[in-house]
């Protein structure tokens, strides 16, 4: 895992929950560089309906 940055630091702030869709947190690499506790990753489906 690369350099992770400490956002809480001199915080009593621990926990990091992070919330996206589809993946983008890692596409983004977010996920080597922040140490979420938790992580919801949402998928979204379309479809089309018709009268």
């Amino acid at each position: 895992m690369s350099k992770s940055y400490k956002i809480f630091e001199g915080s009593d702030r621990k926990l990091l929950i992070g919330i996206c869709f589809q993946s983008m947190f890692e596409v983004c690499k977010w996920t080597e560089k922040l140490e979420f506790d938790y992580l919801f990753d949402a998928n979204i489906s379309a479809s089309l309906k018709e009268k």
